[in-house]
C-alpha cells in the first residue's frame, strides 16, 4: 500500500521551510525511515539529515533538513486518525451518553499511541503484531492499559467477545520482555471483577510486577442513559469493606503503593483521603495516575496549602464570602480546605454543591458538570458574584451540553470566576472582590 505519509498543514514564516514547500506537502520518509504517523517524526528526526516530501502535485521532493529549525517545532501536521475500540463493555461510559451531543464525545478512543502521547486507557484489544513490535522498535512506554481481569470469563462479561481476541497474558509478556512499562486499571464493577476475581488477577500480576508502575481502583460509573445495568450499588458499606480489603492485599501481593484507589472510594465511604505518602510508588513517581482521578483530591489539597502558606499572599487580603460551586465528589476535598483558609485568612468559604441532572444525579464527579445543571443551581442560590472549578469545560470553553460561560453568566445575572489551577484559587481566596470572568 501506498505510504501517503503525515500531511503538514502549515509551516513556521520564521522557518526557512516556509519558502521551499507548502501547506498541503506530506512527510513520507526521514532519512531511511518511513514516516506513517507524527510519532515516527518525534522518534526518527534527530538522526535524519535528508527528509522526502510529497508535494501536493504529486511529485516528490527531498529536501536537507535545517538542524537549527527542528521541523516539529516550525510545522503543524495533521491530527492522527484514532483507532477505536471494537470491545463492548458493559461499563462503557461512552454509551451511556445522551443523544445529541457533540460527535467528538461519542468516539470509543483505544489507540495504543494516544495512550503513550496523552496518557490515555487502551485495552489492547485491537492491537496487531505490527503494533506490538512497533510498541517495542519506538519503545513507546508506559503505556495506560484497562485491565479489568486476567479471567477470560470474566473479561468476556464484562467486555465482550473481542476482549479475549488476543491472550492478554502473551501481551504483558511480551511487553515484560521489552521493559515496556505499564500503568494500569481496573473499571471495578460490583458482581463481576471485584473480590474473588480482583484477588486472582492481581495475584496472577504478580509475575509481571517489574513493568507494573500502577495499578488503580476505580469504580465504574453509571449514568440515567444505561437502563441495562444491574450492577449492585457502590454505597458507603460497599466501599467502606472494599477499601478495607484492598488495604490488606498491597503487602500480602507485594504492590505496596502501587496499588492505589480512586478518590471516589473514600467519598462513597465518607472516609478522609489518604496522606500524600500513599501516592509515592517504588518506582519514584508521586500521584501516577492523578488524572485518572486517583489522588487528586489529596495532591490539589497539598498544592492549594502550600500556595495559602506562602507570606508574600498575607499581605492585603481582601476578607468576605468566598462562593465556590462544587460538585458533588469534590465536596469532600473543599471541606477539607474550608477549616485551614478559614483559620488562617479573614475570609470564609461558602460551598454550594451542584447536582447532575444532566447525567443521573450517580454522577458526582467535576468534570462531568453540565451548564444547564449550573445554571439551575445558580438561580436557586441567592448572591451574584461566584466561582467555578474549571475541569468541566472543554478546550473551547463550553460545557459538555454545550452551553457556554458567556450564556450561562448573562442568563443567571452573575458574575462567574472560572479557576484552572490551585494558584487561580489561592488568588481567588485571598484577592478576588467578585466579578466577570
Amino acid at each position: 500500500m501506498e505510504n501517503k505519509g503525515v500531511q503538514i498543514l502549515q509551516f513556521s514564516s520564521s522557518s526557512p521551510y516556509f519558502s521551499i514547500l507548502t501547506p498541503g506537502t506530506s512527510l513520507i520518509k526521514l532519512g531511511r525511515y518511513t514516516v506513517n504517523d507524527i510519532l515516527d517524526v518525534y522518534f526518527y528526526y534527530d538522526e535524519a539529515r535528508t527528509a522526502r516530501f510529497l508535494l501536493p502535485n504529486g511529485k516528490e521532493k527531498v529536501v536537507q533538513l535545517f538542524p537549527d529549525y527542528p521541523l516539529p517545532l516550525h510545522a503543524e501536521f495533521e491530527k492522527m486518525s484514532t483507532r477505536r475500540c471494537i470491545n463492548n463493555c458493559r461499563y462503557c461510559f461512552v454509551d451511556q451518553m445522551p443523544p445529541g451531543m457533540r460527535p467528538t464525545l461519542y468516539i470509543k478512543d483505544d489507540d495504543y499511541r494516544h495512550s503513550f502521547l496523552y496518557g490515555t486507557f487502551i485495552t489492547l484489544s485491537n492491537l496487531t503484531s505490527y503494533d506490538l513490535k512497533r510498541i517495542q522498535r519506538l519503545y513507546l512506554s508506559p503505556l495506560y492499559v484497562t485491565l479489568n481481569s486476567l479471567d477470560p470469563k470474566v473479561r468476556y462479561k464484562l467486555m465482550g467477545e473481542n476482549a479475549n481476541r488476543r491472550n492478554i497474558k502473551r501481551i504483558l509478556a511480551y511487553f515484560r520482555r521489552y521493559g515496556i512499562q505499564l500503568h494500569l486499571q481496573f473499571v471495578i464493577c460490583p458482581g463481576y471483577n471485584d473480590f474473588p476475581d480482583l484477588f486472582f488477577s492481581l495475584k496472577a500480576l504478580q509475575e509481571y510486577q517489574s513493568i507494573i508502575r500502577s495499578v488503580a481502583l476505580v469504580p465504574v460509573g453509571v449514568t440515567r442513559y444505561r437502563r441495562d445495568l444491574s450492577y449492585p450499588v457502590i454505597d458507603m458499606p460497599y466501599a467502606r469493606d472494599f477499601i478495607a480489603e484492598v488495604g490488606g492485599l498491597r503487602d500480602q501481593l507485594q504492590y505496596g503503593n502501587r496499588l492505589q484507589l480512586a478518590d471516589e472510594w473514600f467519598v462513597r465511604a465518607k472516609k478522609p483521603f489518604p496522606p500524600v505518602s500513599c501516592y509515592k510508588t517504588s518506582f519514584k513517581e508521586e500521584f501516577p495516575q492523578w488524572e485518572n482521578g486517583v489522588g487528586m483530591c489529596r495532591w490539589f489539597i497539598r498544592k492549594v496549602k502550600r500556595e495559602l502558606k506562602n507570606p508574600l499572599l498575607s499581605e492585603e487580603v481582601l476578607p468576605g464570602q468566598k462562593k465556590l460551586l462544587t460538585s458533588m465528589s469534590a465536596l469532600a476535598m473543599w471541606k477539607e480546605l474550608k477549616p485551614f483558609l478559614e483559620k488562617q485568612y479573614p475570609v470564609s468559604l461558602h460551598l454550594i454543591p451542584v447536582i447532575n441532572n444532566f447525567f443521573g444525579p450517580s454522577v458526582t464527579v467535576n468534570g462531568l458538570l453540565s451548564g444547564k445543571d449550573v445554571l439551575r443551581c445558580l438561580q436557586k442560590t441567592p448572591g451574584t458574584h461566584f466561582a467555578l472549578w474549571g475541569d468541566c469545560l472543554q478546550e473551547d470553553g463550553k460545557f459538555l451540553d454545550d452551553m457556554s460561560v458567556k450564556d450561562l453568566v448573562e442568563e443567571a445575572n452573575v458574575s462567574l470566576k472560572i479557576l484552572r489551577s490551585p494558584e487561580e484559587f489561592a488568588e481567588y481566596i485571598l484577592y478576588d472582590r467578585g466579578g466577570s470572568t
